[in-house]
């Protein structure tokens, strides 16, 4: 299983990715292309999806992850693509994209930024 593999499975249903650990290594460019991945297919589809994503500290990918929220079902990280691949796509999205989406996007790789830099903090 793969974040790519959920996102493929997005298209059928209404959930995107969601509640999926991550390795702790994971960069903010790596969960940018993600949260533009998941965006440009809510946009092609016309239907809410969602993103939720954990990065899990010092987990890599295939590592066990449990939680101790009982609504949470242990699980693995997950690994993303390697930040190159996937630099091409928020590239053409922001090229194509209506002003009011680029706007979405810049918030969301914004935010994955911040998520990260907050996260190299602790």
């Amino acid at each position: 299983l793969s974040i790519d593999t959920l996102l493929l499975n997005s298209s059928v249903c209404g959930t995107g990715i969601d509640t999926v650990a991550v390795p702790g290594d994971t960069t903010a460019n790596q969960l940018a292309a993600l949260y533009c991945d998941v965006v440009s297919m809510a946009a092609r589809l016309n239907k809410p999806l969602s993103v939720r994503v954990w990065p899990a500290c010092h987990r890599r990918a295939g590592d066990a992850v449990s939680f101790k929220c009982p609504f949470f079902v242990d699980s693995c990280a997950l690994a993303l693509d390697p930040p190159n691949t996937r630099t091409a796509r928020i590239a053409s999205i922001k090229r194509y994209a209506s002003t009011t989406s680029a706007c979405l996007v810049a918030a969301v790789a914004g935010l994955a930024l911040g998520l990260h830099l907050g996260r190299a903090q602790r």
